[in-house]
């Protein structure tokens, strides 16, 4: 199982006087569903926890004293150079976790929005118009295993369009790899 082969992450930010800080890690993988899910206890004092995005709130980080660098420490068993991470306009998560990784899918690129550049797809909407699946409803905020479970199928369904379109057969799950096998036909 370890380390994965590819999974989705998402977090959740609150700001600090430091700037935004990671308060929320969860990552998913297909077969072995949540990997990952904890609050995070920032190293500065929070001044906003933007709870109506990222659903973190005071009561949830109390009693939390997992660190940053526990998360970054876990992350090095979790995953290695081959891993790859999925995230949907990822660069936000990976600058909180202060994580570079080469093997980056993110959907916010996958799903080009129709205005083109800089314009991205929220996750909420493509994940309605793709997956007609409601997410981020209420006032609770955001639900990073919700977030990272769609981004996770966004990026599935994304493969499987483009190996129809180049005529290769469905993505393949073979020893915990995904492969594009190509089709003989023509």
């Amino acid at each position: 199982m370890l380390p994965l082969d590819f999974a989705a992450m998402d977090c959740e930010m609150c700001e600090t006087a430091q700037g935004l800080e990671l308060t929320r890690i969860t990552i998913v993988h297909p077969l072995h569903g949540i990997v990952l899910d904890t609050f995070v206890k920032p190293a500065k004092a929070i001044v906003n926890y933007h709870t109506e995005f990222s659903g973190v709130t005071k009561d949830k980080l109390d009693g939390i004293d997992i660190t940053l660098h526990d998360v970054q420490t876990l992350l090095r068993v979790l995953i290695d150079r081959e891993t790859v991470l999925i995230g949907h306009s990822f660069d936000n998560d990976l600058r909180a976790l202060r994580l570079f990784h080469d093997r980056i899918v993110d959907t916010s690129a996958m799903y080009l929005h129709p205005s083109g550049y800089p314009y991205k797809y929220a996750l909420k909407k493509l994940t309605k118009d793709v997956l007609h699946w409601e997410i981020q409803e209420g006032d609770e905020g955001h639900d990073s295993a919700q977030d990272a479970a769609a981004t996770l199928l966004l990026a599935i369904v994304k493969v499987i369009e483009l190996s129809r379109s180049l005529r290769v057969c469905p993505c393949v799950l073979h020893s915990y790899r995904l492969r594009v096998c190509v089709s003989s036909s023509t």
